[in-house]
């Protein structure tokens, strides 16, 4: 099997579309700014930088990248372990000190950001927006600024830590696979080809075990499963429904 969990995350550098980086109304969700950022977000993850900053006039940009989303899927308590050891709180302050600020973040980076945005609560700091990218749940957090999660498909780093150990934050945004719409606040119903499509690969993988034996089936299930967590095909798709 392929060592797919070391893919998890993983992104191709990408170039900043100018103007998507641009003020929106705080508390409004801008399909424009979600783009914008998680183009900001992959080019952290692909550079491997734990921040990735743009200031535009006043307002300034900041994406977080959190490595090793794999080791803290089921310890929600390790995100804020993980979130002091990876940004301690002098560089906080200097990278996060002024203009308007939005975060973002892909995976733990996304939680990363909201963690971000918690501190900046505590320091009577305003956040304009947050904005997640496959974000796992993260424990309660008192976060002031308006928080959209955003999750591609059946983007499985959304699904855990499970709901009784801790819950998500924000408002849900889904990027349906199958028409590219990009839906605030989904229903059930709008998300059924989603879990149809799911429920089609679960049936693959007993076919393909079946024929060539469960390893390989398992890890082209984690393959395409796992590709709608990728950062680039969060920027792929959000790209596509601004044109």
């Amino acid at each position: 099997m392929a060592n797919w969990l070391e893919e998890i995350g993983k992104a191709r550098p990408v170039e900043l579309t100018p103007g998507l980086l641009a003020a929106t109304v705080p508390g409004d969700f801008s399909v424009r700014l979600a783009c914008g950022l998680a183009e900001l977000a992959a080019q952290g993850n692909a550079e491997r930088e734990p921040w990735s900053e743009m200031t535009q006039g006043e307002d300034r940009f900041v994406a977080f990248w959190g490595p090793g989303l794999a080791a803290h899927l089921l310890a929600p308590q390790q995100f804020q372990r993980a979130f002091a050891e990876s940004l301690p709180e002098h560089e906080l302050r200097q990278r996060l000190g002024s203009g308007r600020l939005w975060l973002g973040g892909h995976g733990l980076g996304g939680a990363f950001a909201l963690l971000a945005g918690e501190w900046c609560a505590t320091q009577g700091r305003p956040v304009a927006g947050i904005y997640t990218f496959g974000c796992p749940r993260v424990s309660d957090l008192r976060v002031q600024a308006p928080v959209f999660r955003v999750v591609n498909g059946i983007d499985v780093a959304a699904t855990v830590p499970p709901p009784w150990r801790c819950r998500h934050t924000g408002r849900h945004v889904w990027i349906d696979p199958t028409s590219g719409q990009v839906i605030l606040e989904p229903n059930l119903w709008q998300r059924l080809p989603a879990f149809a499509a799911q429920n089609r690969w679960l049936v693959h993988l007993v076919a393909q075990g079946m024929r060539h034996g469960y390893p390989r089936a398992v890890d082209e299930l984690l393959t395409q499963v796992l590709a709608d967590h990728s950062p680039n095909a969060y920027v792929d798709r959000l790209r596509a429904a601004l044109r």
